[in-house]
């Protein structure tokens, strides 16, 4: 099948759509948009519709912007037309002008229409534009970014403000820091300086000095600025020599090579908690088998069991021999299962002895790819419900059209609610008896619409 007449045959499929339905078709079936958009405006297409076609379908956006001016637009409705319709674009203008817009409207206005930028940009000015809006045009409106920056100066910046045109605006970056330096900046503050503004970054940081940068402070800038920035060494040996809680430790062992044995010594000299133990297994490599034999050592949880055999190689079979005196419920070997292939088969085979539950071989079937189909073999000869044989039609294809079969001699309806689930095209041998729902058939529109049309065969 060709990939247009995969898609005219399923255009043909659909029942009645409704408003909802040719909108997804517009907005996610790029073949198709013209002929939904077409069907939604011989309808009453609500304004949301037609801002989808306006937005998605050039060929139909002026015939459903008119709709829009026909009836009593919004200022949002205007804000669409002027963006998308340039033929109506200055009666648009001229009508939200007549409905006096708010600083929002005329933001859009500037950020995406061109010819009328100026214009707006002097209305809003008229208003009187809060910061946050001219913070906004100087980030993301570059031709009036100068005018707007000198107009929030004037207007009175704030050290909220000048924090944001730092983090936002590289152009403005040092220009902005430096009145922020002069304003009596917080450690926060200076913070963002040291962070962003390199030329002004030794400043900030002896300012930060005379405050007392708390250990925050000093993890932030660990963590922001460049590894080669001599700065960033001070900043950790000022953390590690001060009074670091395990949670600081924790942060220079991960992220401060140079430092990282001196941290360790120094967290294992605090007695570290099981969550410190764990948070170097999960997290690092060079300690990791020293912290879970420290924590084996502790009478770990059946769940920090489950870490050290999912994470630590080297005393994974430990950690499992721990798991088996500790007799191991079905929900444990399930874990193992999935997520431990060197120990899979040996736990696959205790949950058979044990006896694995429908509710056990759904989740192997679900999360096991390799048990896939045993597991379900398994769950046929266990008398499973429609629902559970649901996980047998979604994840096993070698056994769909069988755990089909089932499903229409269990109940018809539970199995075409099983279907709408499948994420792409089912065999004929299956389809000929289900009615799909329409959003099935938009699902399949979109699994076609995004193959190669060789890929369709």
């Amino acid at each position: 099948m060709k990939y247009k007449e995969a898609l005219d045959g399923l255009w043909q499929e659909l029942k009645g759509p409704t408003n909802y339905d040719l909108r997804c078709i517009i907005e996610y079936v790029k073949p198709l948009r013209k002929r939904a958009a077409s069907e939604l405006l011989k309808r009453e297409p609500s304004n949301y519709d037609l801002w989808s076609i306006i937005e998605h379908v050039e060929e139909l956006r002026e015939e459903a912007a008119e709709r829009l001016l026909r009836g009593e637009p919004t200022n949002k409705d205007l804000c669409y037309i002027i963006r998308y319709v340039e033929p109506l674009r200055e009666m648009a203008w001229q009508m939200l002008i007549r409905q006096r817009p708010l600083s929002y409207h005329l933001c859009y206005v500037i950020q995406y229409v061109e010819s009328l930028r100026e214009q707006a940009w002097q209305m809003l000015l008229k208003k009187g534009p809060s910061n946050d809006y001219l913070c906004y045009i100087i980030r993301y409106v570059e031709p009036l970014r100068i005018d707007a920056w000198r107009e929030l100066i004037n207007r009175g910046a704030t050290n909220k403000d000048l924090c944001y045109i730092i983090e936002h605006v590289k152009e403005l970056r040092e220009e902005a820091a430096k009145k922020l330096l002069k304003g009596g900046a917080t450690k926060s503050e200076l913070c963002c300086v040291i962070s962003y503004v390199k030329a002004l970054r030794e400043q900030a940081w002896q300012m930060l000095l005379k405050k007392g940068p708390s250990n925050a402070n000093l993890r932030y800038i660990i963590k922001y600025i460049e590894h080669t920035e001599p700065l960033r060494e001070e900043a950790a040996e000022r953390l590690l020599k001060g009074e670091p809680s395990n949670y600081d430790l924790r942060f220079l062992i991960i992220h401060v090579d140079s430092l990282r044995e001196r941290a360790w010594q120094a967290l294992i000299g605090k007695n570290p908690s099981n969550e410190d133990l764990c948070y170097i297994i999960k997290w690092t490599g060079i300690y990791k088998e020293e912290a879970a034999e420290r924590l084996l050592l502790e009478r770990p949880s059946t769940n920090r069991l489950w870490d050290f055999i999912k994470i630590s190689d080297s005393l994974k079979v430990q950690a499992w021999r721990k798991l088996l005196e500790k007799g191991p419920t079905n929900r444990d070997l399930c874990f193992i299962i999935r997520y431990v292939e060197s120990l899979r088969m040996e736990a696959w085979q205790r949950l058979l002895e044990k006896g694995a539950t429908n509710f056990d071989l759904c989740y192997i079937i679900k999360h096991v790819e390799p048990l896939r189909e045993e597991a379900a073999n398994r769950l046929f000869a266990q008398n499973p419900n429609s629902y559970e044989i649901g996980y047998i039609f979604k994840y096993v294809d070698s056994l769909r059209i069988k755990a089909w079969q089932r499903l229409l001699k269990e109940r018809p309806r539970n199995a075409e609610c099983i279907v709408e689930h499948v994420e792409y095209p089912l065999p004929k041998e299956i389809m000929s008896g289900v009615k799909k729902s329409n959003k099935k058939i938009i699902d399949e529109m979109i699994y076609f619409a995004n193959l190669n049309e060789g890929e369709i065969s």
